[in-house]
């Protein structure tokens, strides 16, 4: 697609990176944490 279509839809490519670096720490954290909880609560 070039630029102006591009422009024209409002489609934006965003890197993987990027998107970590906002997703991580809103979503992420947490759910890795509460994650490794349940492990460890359903080893004992």
């Amino acid at each position: 697609m070039d630029s102006k279509a591009r422009r024209n839809l409002g489609a934006h490519y965003t890197s993987e990176k990027n998107i970590l670096k906002l997703i991580k720490p809103l979503f992420l954290d947490d759910l890795w944490k509460e994650f490794e909880a349940v492990k460890r609560a359903s080893l004992n």
